[in-house]
């Protein structure tokens, strides 16, 4: 287990964080993946990876004065009921769990060995017309909030929509060297919630404010 603790932010001109006292704020966890992922090999063979990006993370969060732990399962080869009592143990106000891999096919591989149910989002007209559309009623509804993010404000900014012979819709880059990677990441996001299904439950975000 990992401690980041709490420090004053590095900046002055940031907004002063909002802790509170004794209470862990956030648990970054590494799952354990290697042995589905190396099998019989994950014992011996298998390097075992040092969490790079949720270091990078950790350290962004607690340069803004919020108090952070990293759970490395895979290092100390606990599974998920291990994981989950430690986070019952430190109770953190906000707990997630980091998958990622290099490059997009070990991102896939390790998130199914995580645990994590996969699911098929194709770029094309079809599959994001419907959820293009919904996002778009949404937004004129003024049920979408990001916090001003100012790079999710940027990617709608370089979003160009087409529209096909038969008035289907999905977004591009208006330029190849723009980005639009925050858009596409929400109406995946969205594509899944529609999936499910509403539960009748609110959001968690309605009662608990994010970091």
């Amino acid at each position: 287990m990992i401690q980041i603790g709490p420090v004053t932010p590095a900046h002055s001109s940031q907004e002063r964080a909002v802790t509170r006292p004794g209470q862990l704020d956030l648990m970054l966890i590494n799952p354990n993946s290697r042995a589905r992922v190396y099998q019989s090999l994950g014992s011996d063979l298998a390097a075992i990876e040092p969490p790079v990006w949720i270091g990078l993370m950790a350290t962004f969060i607690r340069d803004r004065g919020y108090s952070v732990k990293i759970l490395d399962a895979e290092a100390e080869g606990i599974g998920p009921e291990e994981v989950a009592e430690h986070v019952r143990q430190l109770k953190p106000r906000l707990t997630a769990v980091i998958v990622y891999g290099q490059q997009p096919s070990a991102s896939t591989q390790n998130m199914t060995a995580a645990g994590f149910e996969m699911v098929m989002q194709r770029q094309t007209f079809l599959d994001l017309s419907p959820v293009t559309k919904e996002l778009l009623r949404l937004i004129l509804e003024g049920r979408i909030r990001f916090g001003g993010n100012p790079v999710l404000r940027w990617n709608f900014d370089n979003v160009k929509v087409l529209v096909d012979n038969h008035g289907n819709v999905k977004p591009v880059k208006g330029k190849s060297t723009q980005k639009i990677d925050g858009v596409i990441a929400l109406l995946c996001a969205l594509a899944c919630a529609i999936r499910r299904g509403n539960d009748g439950g609110k959001s968690i975000y309605e009662s608990t404010s994010v970091m």
